[in-house]
């Protein structure tokens, strides 16, 4: 999909909720796949390359109304990549990049950015992984982000805890921990 069929899409979801002068509160950005190791291509254009078009998408349809929220579901692999997901956090990465650096002349536009980095989410992409410590679920994140809406921050982490251990694993040689962290 390209730039501009993105903007498409987005301006027909706008006349469907009722009209052009309709006034888009909030645009979640959420998609997200595991992908196959072996298609990479596939992964990073489903995680990567379609994000990013509807992030710059939105940012532009919020900002010629100049108001509104733009969230961005990344992930913790965003922050700390493991060589068995390595294309999805490569993805996360660039969208949680975009988003981040896109922050402050989205908000002189009137538009707020909210990344959302949740850790392991229990949904059908995870279905057939086992649960780690940390894990959430769909409707508890979806709370974490209705929380910070209220708020000013502009990257939480789900759960919060999840920031301060993602950040003790930066720092430890990969060599120290278990193959599934490294």
């Amino acid at each position: 999909m390209t730039f501009t069929q993105t903007q498409d899409v987005l301006m027909v979801a706008k006349d469907l909720l009722g009209g052009p002068t309709t006034r888009i509160d909030a645009i979640i950005m959420a998609i997200g796949t595991m992908g196959d190791p072996l298609t990479p291509e596939a992964t990073l254009g489903t995680n990567l390359v379609g994000p990013a078009l509807l992030i710059l998408s939105s940012q532009r349809v919020l900002g010629s109304q100049g108001s509104g929220s733009l969230i961005v579901l990344s992930s913790a692999a965003a922050v700390r990549p493991r060589e068995s997901i390595l294309f999805y956090a490569m993805a996360k990465q660039g969208i949680d990049t975009l988003a981040r650096t896109t922050t402050e002349s989205m908000k002189s536009q009137g538009v707020r950015t909210l990344i959302v980095r949740p850790g392991f989410v229990s949904t059908t992409m995870t279905a057939h992984l086992r649960p780690p410590p940390f894990s959430s679920t769909p409707s508890a994140t979806a709370r974490h982000v209705a929380r910070a809406l209220k708020g000013r921050k502009g990257v939480i982490w789900v759960p919060g805890i999840l920031r301060w251990v993602i950040l003790t694993l930066r720092f430890l040689p990969r060599s120290l921990l278990p193959g599934s962290l490294r």
